[in-house]
């Protein structure tokens, strides 16, 4: 990945099962940046996350049309979600009870929901997750389980 904005999104257009799920969407998050993406429900705040992670593919029909990650039209799933911080109430559902908050944390190193034992998990990510939760006001849940946590905590 380059120097470039971190995600680069241009005239995005997601369509599913025949219906127009965003249309013509420009986004630009450069690297560093904390970014929120709000909405009411419905609104493709969903679809927009997902086309950004890869999951959603964007309509490669539209004229002047592109996503970019780091720089690159073609990126690898699993890079991409080594790259993104990404936090939701869904992702709690799917995280197994008994995980330490410390443990989804690190997860986000290897792009996986939770750690298991082939992860080797060093001193620099220990800290480095130790500061995320700091930097939001969490570092006091660390030693919680997820199953522990309310909501908003997680």
């Amino acid at each position: 990945m380059n120097d470039g904005p971190l995600v680069d999104m241009h005239n995005v257009t997601i369509r599913k099962g025949g219906a127009t799920l965003l249309k013509g969407v420009d986004l630009r998050i450069c690297r560093g940046e904390r970014v929120a993406i709000l909405g009411p429900n419905g609104s493709g705040k969903t679809s927009l996350i997902r086309a950004m992670v890869g999951e959603l593919r964007h309509d490669t029909s539209v004229e002047d049309s592109y996503v970019k990650i780091g720089g690159e039209k073609l990126w690898n799933l699993f890079d991409v979600r080594r790259t993104f911080g990404l936090v939701s109430g869904e992702l709690q559902i799917e995280l197994r009870r008994n995980i330490t908050v410390r443990d989804a944390v690190l997860s986000g190193f290897f792009g996986s929901i939770g750690t298991n034992r082939s992860h080797i998990i060093s001193m620099d990510m220990e800290d480095r997750a130790r500061g995320a939760l700091d930097m939001v006001g969490s570092g006091h849940l660390v030693s919680r389980t997820v199953s522990t946590l309310s909501m908003g905590e997680a």
